[in-house]
This record gives C-alpha cells, sequence and structure tokens, in this order.
C-alpha cells in the first residue's frame, strides 16, 4: 500500500470507468483502519480480503443504492479471498459457494466498508439480489 495522499493509504484496482486503462488508486483512510484496529480485531485482520478482493476482483457494481441517492456513482467490488478472520486469531477458508467479499468505495474511491454477503446461487460472484441492489454491473459485462 503506498502513501500518496496525506492520511491515506493508496491501493490500485480496476478503474471501473475503464477496466482495460490504468488502474485508479483506492484509499484507505488511515484513521479508519487504525479505528478497526483499536476496536474490531477481527475486521481489521479482514483487510487482508479487501486487498485480495482488489488485486483478484470478480465483479464491480456502480449505484449501490443501500448508500446513496440520486446519481449512480458509488462502487461495489466482489470476489473470493481464500480465508479470512472468523474470530479474533482464527482463520478460516472462506466459505466461496454461499458468500461473496464486498468492497464499497464511496464517489472518490475511498474504502467506505466491507463485508461478506450472500452470494446469488446462480452468479456466486454477485452477492443475493444484485439486480435491485445495484444499478449497473460494470465489469465483466459478459454476464446477464
Amino acid at each position: 500500500m503506498g502513501s500518496g495522499t496525506p492520511g491515506y493509504f493508496e491501493y490500485r484496482a480496476i478503474d471501473p470507468r475503464d477496466p482495460g486503462g490504468p488502474p485508479v488508486m483506492v484509499r484507505f483512510a488511515r484513521d479508519l483502519i487504525t479505528w478497526y484496529y483499536e476496536n474490531r480485531s477481527v475486521d481489521y485482520e479482514n483487510f487482508r480480503c479487501v486487498r485480495h478482493v482488489l488485486d483478484h476482483t470478480e465483479r464491480i457494481f456502480r449505484g449501490v443504492r443501500d448508500y446513496e441517492e440520486g446519481e449512480l456513482s458509488w462502487w461495489c467490488y466482489t470476489g473470493h479471498p481464500k480465508e479470512w478472520c472468523i474470530k479474533e486469531n482464527v482463520f478460516a477458508p472462506f466459505p466461496g459457494r454461499s458468500l461473496v467479499f464486498a468492497v464499497y468505495l464511496n464517489p472518490k474511491f475511498e474504502l467506505y466498508t466491507f463485508r461478506a454477503e450472500r452470494a446469488d446461487p446462480q452468479q456466486r460472484a454477485c452477492p443475493i439480489n444484485w439486480r435491485s441492489r445495484y444499478g449497473e454491473l460494470l465489469w465483466p459485462k459478459s454476464i446477464s
């Protein structure tokens, strides 16, 4: 992780506006990482999953209806990390048949939140009810 912007760590990810072009820099607020470290150790450990999803993105959605009103500019990246933290100091294989790990970014590509979500039974890389929860599937466009 780089630290080009004061108060943030930066990490490269697929730019959903131009997936074949140069990467976009996703930003993680240092204060947010510190808060997780001090208050939610399991979630802090799962920043590894965030990095995995950004490195091995399976789907990108634009228009996260849970977080925005109006313009579709929030982002959700999904993927399947190999393992995750399930309780303090306990790691287990990620249950990729039933869950997908989702990373949510605001319009400035700053990490907003992340979590494991139930996977769509027909599209394991998509969260359940993805067609009604997101405005548009941006990447890859090869599924319907």
